[in-house]
């Protein structure tokens, strides 16, 4: 999508575009989330995941840090996703992170 990058203007357009689950990277870290479609926050380092692990849903960062394939990575993440459309609540939607 080209649109802005302010974290809450673009979930809300992606959102807006037809989106059912946003993927969102961050490398700082964000907690926010959309009021009408669930957030999966990936960060892409281990020290975000670990500093911010009740915000951010999944570890990119796994990928440079052992020894785990792209494949590997990739199967978990579909994985999170499949339970994230089957009702598992992301960590946006646990504390109520709504913004939009």
């Amino acid at each position: 999508m080209n649109g802005p990058g302010n974290d809450l203007k673009s979930m809300t357009g992606i959102a807006a575009s037809g989106a059912n689950i946003i993927l969102f990277s961050t490398g700082m870290g964000t907690t926010e989330g959309n009021a009408i479609t669930p957030v999966i926050k990936l960060s892409s380092r281990t020290e975000i995941f670990h500093r911010m692990h009740e915000d951010v849903d999944f570890n990119a960062g796994v990928l440079l840090d052992k020894n785990i394939s792209l494949d590997q990575l990739s199967e978990q993440l579909l994985n999170l996703v499949i339970e994230v459309a089957s009702g598992k609540k992301s960590r946006a939607e646990i504390w109520e992170k709504r913004s939009f």
